[in-house]
């Protein structure tokens, strides 16, 4: 069986080497590594394309392998492993400290927060939109921690612009 993958890898020494153990531990013949150290996706990161082939029980055994390592797998056959999720939180967004509520986000597994706006009115106030982007199934668990932390600091929320 031949399988496509796109892994988001951190520019660091060793870490595409790292990577692919899991091929060489599970038998798996690599076709095509495409690494172009010169890309970076909005994290700061390299998407890294491999083409494998190999037993289908195996291939299996290397995606968990690789996110078990903390590694993003973005894609799988061309279809998208993570999706974004776009909401706006309206209130006093600076003041009830922006920079705790990316955290909090972030501080989930497989979760990022990819973009973050901020636009202030007249009256003090501010809203931001935010975008986060996840592993797939995760996005009930985002929206309640969105909803958690608006909760906590009295914003309001719009979910899923």
């Amino acid at each position: 069986m031949r399988m496509d993958l796109v892994l988001e890898l951190s520019d660091t020494p060793g870490q595409l080497v790292s990577s692919l153990l899991p091929f060489k531990e599970l038998g798996a013949n690599l076709v095509t590594v495409i690494h172009q150290r010169d890309y970076k996706n909005e994290n700061g990161k390299i998407p890294v394309q491999i083409t494998v082939k190999g037993e289908k029980e195996n291939l299996e055994k290397i995606i968990e392998s690789i996110e078990e390592m903390g590694i993003r797998i973005l894609k799988v056959n061309g279809s998208l492993k993570t999706v974004k999720l776009s909401t706006i939180l309206i209130g006093h967004v600076i003041d009830t400290d922006v920079r705790d509520t990316v955290d909090q986000l972030n501080a989930m597994d497989n979760v990022t927060v990819t973009t973050m706006e901020v636009k202030f009115n007249n009256e003090e106030k501010s809203s931001g939109l935010i975008t986060v982007e996840m592993a797939l199934g995760l996005r009930n668990q985002v929206l309640n921690k969105i909803n958690e932390i608006a909760a906590s600091k009295d914003l309001l929320v719009i979910n899923e612009i």
